[in-house]
């Protein structure tokens, strides 16, 4: 899809737009609850937060968050990044209180999953919690280690997307040197769109070591 490929290549601007030209003609030709626009919308409000407008992300999240978790388990992967956008978009609303109740949630039932992707967004949701009592660096850090150790035997960009969120993890228990380490071996890894991105964060830990 044009527009999660976008996404996928931080081209946020681009994304939306995109979303934004086929949303309605798609929400009247499948229905609301379609699986092809409950993942559309994922994408979609990602690029609304990106872009800095939490109150669009907001209620489209709100909008189909019900049908979300009526059809979906609640360890579905579509579900907890659902959720922790919208916990995102509160946060950047300042309703503080609600945007804490979310990423609990997803911490609560991603830390607890034995795969990857899950354990990365739990480690993640503890190091930007928006009640920042409840970040916990050291904590992050052992769930990110559990998904590098998942992607090891595969080397590509899940272990490049591990090492990334353990770096973050271990620059903030202000172990600067692991985090440069371990950033170095994720930049080596990461896919080309993320190159940039990832390489900004080695930046900040080798200053921080300083």
């Amino acid at each position: 899809m044009i527009g999660a490929t976008k996404t996928a290549l931080g081209r946020y601007e681009e994304a939306r737009a995109h979303f934004e030209d086929c949303w309605q003609g798609r929400l009247r030709t499948v229905g609301p609850e379609h699986l092809f626009i409950l993942l559309m919308l994922g994408d979609y409000a990602y690029a609304c937060i990106r872009e800095e407008d939490h109150a669009a992300a907001a209620e489209l999240l709100e909008s189909r968050l019900p049908a979300m978790r009526r059809l979906w388990e609640p360890a579905n992967s579509s579900l907890l990044m659902a959720q922790e956008n919208l916990g995102r978009a509160y946060a950047g609303l300042d309703r503080i209180d609600e945007a804490g109740a979310l990423f609990d949630e997803v911490i609560a039932i991603a830390s607890a999953q034995d795969t990857i992707d899950p354990l990365i967004q739990a480690a993640s949701c503890l190091l930007d919690h928006p009640i920042e009592d409840r970040r916990d660096p050291a904590r992050a850090a052992s769930l990110a280690t559990q998904a590098v150790a998942l992607a090891e035997p595969n080397a590509g960009p899940p272990l490049a997307s591990s090492l990334d969120t353990l770096a973050k993890a271990q620059h903030a228990t202000g172990d600067h040197a692991a985090a440069v380490a371990t950033q170095e071996r994720a930049l080596e890894l990461a896919p080309e769109h993320q190159r940039e991105e990832f390489r900004k964060h080695l930046e900040e830990y080798r200053a921080a070591g300083k």
